[in-house]
């Protein structure tokens, strides 16, 4: 009977494995960590087919079959765009790796918006939320989402989200970027943001924007641009609703059960 393991998570994990690396310098103990969680890996899974869900998920691992979620189309994962309140939600498990989810610097933009007087809300830490049809109702009234996590692929999270008509501020990485185009800020020639004389970033393509980037090492560049939505509500409900849009293009229940006849067939399931 074929086997097919579906693996939705990367071998970037040095707090679990950089112990077993001996004798290297600092510097190359978080590569030699992730090659011996690549290893170990394909020790336990073998010849059987793995699933990924993302396409840098695969080349993380060497070895994978991409199938990325589907919920838009599915009765049972519907979700809802409430009216929006001006809530900043970080959309991170509060438990598991602090590497793999950026936990600095999530941390850090806690502080430098408290520090501003704006408190991050984060599920299962900060507010409490009973069952799925109250966790659909929360995420459809939240305005920015907030998802730096480092090595964690594709984020059903944030897709939930986006589908509730949310703005969303995330890293551009494990193939994000090949889905939503990103508001583009105005900068020097050096890489430094232009911005008015209150202040303000200076958005270039703010008609085409569907998601924000950000630097996912850099705390400071996620706070500026949440700041720019939190004071200009108008623009996140915009992007967020782009975004909408594309979710339902992209995450589809009628793509994702396609992607899996498609691999339950060269398997020999099917």
């Amino acid at each position: 009977i074929p086997k097919i393991v579906i693996n939705h998570g990367t071998p970037w994990i040095p707090e679990r494995f950089t112990k077993y690396v001996k004798g290297l310098p600092e510097e190359k103990r978080l590569e030699a960590g992730k090659d011996f969680c690549v290893r170990e890996m394909k020790k336990i899974i073998g010849d059987n087919t793995m699933v990924v869900n993302a396409e840098q998920a695969a080349k993380d691992w060497g070895w994978g079959t991409p199938i990325i979620h589907g919920m838009y189309g599915n009765p049972l994962e519907e979700y809802f765009d409430l009216p929006k309140e001006m809530i900043v939600t970080l959309f991170m498990s509060p438990a598991g790796w602090d590497y793999y989810y950026n936990r600095r610097v999530a941390n850090d933009i806690f502080s430098m918006l408290d520090d501003n007087g704006i408190k991050m809300e984060q599920p299962r830490s900060n507010i409490t939320i009973s069952g799925f049809q109250k966790y659909r109702e929360y995420v459809g009234k939240v305005l920015i989402g907030v998802f730096p996590m480092r090595t964690s692929p594709m984020p059903r999270a944030r897709t939930e989200f986006m589908l509730s008509g949310g703005c969303a501020i995330s890293g551009n990485n494990y193939d994000i970027g090949k889905y939503f185009t990103g508001l583009e800020f105005k900068k020097t020639e050096v890489g430094q943001f232009i911005t008015t004389e209150a202040g303000e970033l200076i958005p270039e393509n703010l008609e085409e924007a569907e998601i924000l980037y950000a630097d996912i090492e850099n705390a400071k560049d996620f706070f500026a641009k949440i700041m720019y939505l939190y004071r200009n509500p108008d623009i996140a409900m915009q992007i967020g609703q782009r975004g909408k849009l594309k979710a339902q293009e992209h995450f589809t229940q009628e793509r994702y059960q396609a992607d899996w006849h498609k691999l339950l067939t060269k398997v020999g399931v099917l």
